[in-house]
C-alpha cells in the first residue's frame, strides 16, 4: 500500500496525514522502533481510527475530499486555523497512535463485557470477574482533544466581530 499523504491541498487519493518516514521519525524521538516496512500497515490502521472522530467545523469541499481534513471553522486556543491546514496536533496523534498500535492497543478492538449488577440510584455497574478492560488511548485523546468537536454540532460560530 502506498501512503498519499493530505497537505491541506485536498489531495486525490490521501489517505494519511503524515508519511511513514515522519512516523518512523516521531517513533524515534521517543525511543520506539518502527521498522519501515510495518510503518504503512500501522499508519492506515491508525488512519481507520482517526477518520471515525468528529472535529470541529466541517471539510472545505465537503463531499470530494478524501479524508475528514482540512476543515473550516477550526479554533484552536481561541485562534481560527487556516482551513489549507493539516494541523500539528492531527498529525502527532496519528504517531502516537501508531507506536499504540506496534504495543498492540487498538482502540477499534470489540471489547465483550457481561455486566453482573447494575443500579441506578447511585449509578454503579459492575462486571464479571476476568472480564478484560479496553485500553484508553491518553495520548492519542491529548493530542487530538483540541480538535474535536466537543459540543455536537459541526460548526462553530464566530463571535469576534462587533
Amino acid at each position: 500500500m502506498t501512503i498519499t499523504v493530505e497537505d491541506g491541498t485536498i489531495v486525490a487519493d490521501a489517505n494519511s496525514y503524515e508519511s511513514a518516514v515522519n512516523v518512523i521519525a516521531f517513533a524515534a524521538a521517543r525511543g520506539v522502533t518502527i521498522a519501515s516496512e510495518d510503518a504503512e500497515s500501522l499508519i492506515i490502521r491508525a488512519m481507520d481510527y482517526i477518520e471515525t472522530r468528529t472535529y470541529q467545523g466541517c471539510q472545505v469541499e465537503f463531499g470530494t475530499q478524501a479524508l475528514s481534513w482540512p476543515r473550516d471553522n477550526v479554533y484552536i486556543e481561541g485562534n481560527l486555523l487556516d482551513n489549507d491546514t493539516i494541523p500539528n496536533r492531527l498529525k502527532n496523534g496519528l504517531c502516537q497512535l501508531c507506536m499504540d498500535l506496534q504495543n498492540e492497543y487498538d482502540p477499534q478492538n470489540v471489547i465483550t463485557r457481561q455486566v453482573k449488577e447494575e443500579s441506578f440510584a447511585v449509578f454503579k455497574k459492575v462486571y464479571m470477574d476476568g472480564a478484560v478492560d479496553s485500553p484508553v488511548l491518553q495520548k492519542v485523546n491529548a493530542w487530538l482533544a483540541p480538535l474535536m468537536d466537543s459540543d455536537g454540532l459541526s460548526f462553530r460560530v464566530d463571535r469576534s466581530y462587533g
